[in-house]
């Protein structure tokens, strides 16, 4: 009687192991990101496998045959996968290298990063202000504006985008209807330099010169380094008759553009500044 114990307790322990040891299989698929969306399996409980019963009266062969079942069964059973989206912010760091290309001069390569921008952020204000620059860049102003319009579309209130425009308004026609707006942003926004400097240009172009001075000046008042701002300051004091202040500007405008991408004509302005010398001589 006591060995028949033992047996019996050899095979229990057995049975026990047998019923615990499930090998339980998990595939995980790889992802990969594209642009901003990414989908990221998460995987929900997994199955537990049923615990297989066998009787202590059973044998060896018995116990190594329900294990191998249960093997088969975990094996079949795979996990449930439920997509979800993560947003991969990507913007900062192509906007760096599209200004970074356009710094260099080469607008091609920025005008493929902006353009990438606005696949995956369709909205992005500065991805439509960096292509209306490459297209200014290269000549084509309409085009430029284009881009400016979409970017006012979104926010009609950008002063970035107005800047932009005031940059670009010496090469296009501007409407009354932009005109108007110009004024209202320039009243919002006094500390604008381009603002001013653009107000300044609209007045010019009606032949306002006293308010168009006041507009020039105010824009070399916020930003003294600009060979532009202080040529059209100094046009404009000559269209006046202050001629010996005209004669101060146009020297200093002078003096800065030769460090300085310019919108005007070098040798004009130093044939204009030789006149007024040479009057200003006559008179004394």
């Amino acid at each position: 009687m006591p060995k028949s114990k033992d047996s019996s307790n050899e095979l229990d322990s057995t049975s026990r192991v047998a019923s615990t040891e499930v090998e339980q299989v998990s595939e995980v698929p790889s992802t990969s990101i594209e642009q901003m969306d990414a989908v990221v399996p998460v995987t929900q409980d997994e199955p537990t496998a049923s615990v297989v019963k066998i009787s202590n009266r059973g044998n060896k062969s018995q116990i190594g045959k329900s294990a191998a079942n249960k093997k088969t069964v975990a094996s079949t059973i795979k996990p449930v996968y439920q997509p979800v989206l993560i947003q991969v912010n990507q913007t900062e760091d192509t906007l760096s290298d599209a200004y970074s290309a356009y710094e260099i001069g080469n607008l091609g390569l920025s005008q493929l990063k902006f353009s990438e921008v606005l696949s995956f952020d369709p909205k992005n204000i500065t991805a439509m202000i960096g292509l209306g620059g490459v297209a200014a860049s290269s000549g084509q102003y309409y085009i430029a504006m284009d881009y400016y319009q979409q970017a006012l579309s979104i926010d009609s209130n950008s002063l970035e985008v107005y800047e932009a425009i005031a940059h670009l308004s010496p090469n296009i026609e501007l409407n009354s209807e932009w005109n108007e707006s110009l004024k209202n942003m320039a009243q919002i926004y006094p500390n604008s330099a381009a603002l001013q400097y653009a107000l300044g240009n609209l007045y010019a172009s009606s032949n306002d010169w006293l308010a168009a001075q006041e507009c020039y000046f105010n824009a070399y008042a916020l930003d003294m380094n600009n060979p532009d701002f202080i040529v059209n300051l100094a046009i404009s004091l000559d269209q006046l008759g202050k001629y010996p202040l005209a004669g101060q500007y146009y020297t200093q405008a002078l003096a800065l553009a030769g460090s300085n991408n310019v919108n005007f004509n070098v040798s004009d302005i130093k044939n204009r500044l030789v006149s007024i010398r040479q009057f200003m001589d006559q008179g004394k």
